[in-house]
């Protein structure tokens, strides 16, 4: 037995090497039992396979193995089990010019034409690809889905009404709620724009007006605002916190807005850093009294609402007298005390709408909106009497201090530091005469222009 014929013959399917014309010229053990096919015949007319040669064609044209339509005709002479199945072909050598051929028996149905199965094979690289395909989208999908979780901001889709269609992890934690309980639900319930948080940060003062967008633009209620927006945010428990929204318009494969994209953080702890920050540039370290540049921006918007309304206002200028003998005998840290010790006093007789401020040294400086100049002059001194009376409480012991005042009137047409240098001649008046007392100077523009010059105090 030649080693060609012992190779066919471990073939479990019938198997046979035929020429470019479709001879046998070698057949295995199963071919020639099952089929009578044997050397020599004619394997497409032995087995009724007229598309053999054509296979053969294509075979030869595409270089891989093609399969064949088996007729259910082909029946072998002791079997008649039909060649129903698959009948492959593939060369295996040029020189000679031969093919070989496989038959797998008993299928149980007809095999299709190589044209069909042709388009079965693009079909099925098509599926191929598309199952290929679906399983990266799939693998993208869930990298978002976990980077999206990941991110300590809160992330969320909304659709053109505001209503939320999906959230992160992050954006569960942060509004303190369930899936269900968040999405479907608007926006806007959740969030409402901090206006005086907006201007401040922004200077935006209002939302865009309906009229400057287009009508299909996705922004509903709360993204109307541009981005970023400073809100108050609310927990599902009612609980509240400040946070930062930034949005950005989604857009459809037609290219029509379809909805928003929202990032939302937590701003507590930047909002208090903030606050920290804005105080140690608005305050004076020491006394906690406003300083000297954050008095004269209050006294200027003072000055506008005075403009506008025609309201009175006031200045007082105090400094505390003998300070140095207080540095020089008590030292200069229960100096520091009874600086600190004498805002406190001011702090207890001013109103939430007046100003103080440390002016420099020992000199402190007041601000009162709708006040007179004699009722400017009550108020110092209430501030001087009750310091005459009662000592400075300090680490050092109860240090006595007098305190003198200079009082004036603000007009809004000479402006702030003319005000406060008429109270320091004021000032200088009342130290001049003792000290321990309160002196008054008006404007030239006042209606007791004739009478400048008021004063109480010890004798």
């Amino acid at each position: 037995m030649s080693s060609r014929h012992a190779l066919l013959d471990l073939m479990r399917d019938a198997g046979v090497v035929v020429t470019s014309d479709a001879l046998v010229v070698a057949a295995n053990r199963t071919a020639r039992l099952r089929l009578g096919v044997d050397v020599g015949d004619a394997l497409d007319v032995a087995l009724a396979l007229p598309s053999l040669p054509d296979a053969l064609r294509t075979a030869e044209q595409v270089g891989v193995e093609v399969p064949v339509a088996a007729s259910a005709a082909a029946r072998g002479p002791r079997d008649t089990t039909p060649l129903v199945g698959e009948v492959c072909v593939v060369r295996i050598s040029r020189e000679p010019d031969e093919w070989a051929v496989r038959l797998v028996l008993g299928m149980g149905a007809l095999t299709p034409s190589v044209h069909e199965v042709a388009q079965l094979h693009v079909a099925n690289r098509e599926l191929f690809t598309q199952q290929r395909l679906r399983h990266r989208l799939g693998l993208q999908q869930r990298r978002l889905e976990a980077f999206l979780d990941a991110m300590p901001l809160g992330a969320l889709e909304c659709d053109r009404e505001g209503r939320i269609v999906e959230a992160n992890l992050t954006a569960l934690a942060l509004f303190d709620t369930a899936r269900d309980a968040l999405e479907g639900t608007r926006l806007a319930w959740w969030l409402e724009v901090d206006r005086s948080m907006q201007q401040a940060v922004t200077g935006t003062h209002r939302a865009i007006d309906g009229t400057d967008r287009r009508s299909d633009d996705p922004r509903a209620g709360l993204l109307s605002w541009p981005s970023p927006v400073y809100c108050t945010a609310r927990r599902a428990d009612g609980t509240q916190f400040p946070a930062r929204l930034d949005w950005s318009a989604l857009q459809g494969d037609d290219g029509q807005p379809r909805g928003t994209a929202c990032l939302i953080s937590d701003i507590t702890e930047l909002r208090a850093a903030q606050r920290q920050l804005q105080w140690l540039a608005d305050t004076d370290a020491l006394t906690g009294a406003l300083n000297r540049r954050r008095f004269l921006e209050v006294a200027s918007e003072e000055l506008e609402r005075i403009a506008r309304y025609g309201r009175p206002a006031s200045v007082v200028l105090f400094d505390l007298d003998h300070f140095k003998v207080v540095n020089d005998t008590w030292g200069h840290a229960a100096g520091d005390d009874a600086l600190r010790a004498f805002a406190e006093v001011v702090e207890v007789e001013s109103r939430a709408l007046d100003a103080f401020a440390r002016w420099g040294g020992e000199e402190f400086v007041a601000l009162l909106p709708e006040t007179s100049l004699d009722e400017a002059i009550v108020f110092a001194d209430r501030v001087r009497q009750r310091l005459e009376v009662e000592p400075l409480k300090c680490r050092a012991g109860s240090i006595p201090l007098t305190v003198s005042a200079g009082v004036t009137d603000l007009r809004a047409e000479e402006g702030v530091e003319p005000a406060v240098k008429r109270a320091d001649a004021a000032l200088y008046e009342a130290k001049a005469a003792g000290r321990n007392r309160t002196v008054a100077l008006l404007s030239s523009a006042s209606d007791d222009a004739e009478d400048p010059a008021l004063g109480t105090g010890a004798e």
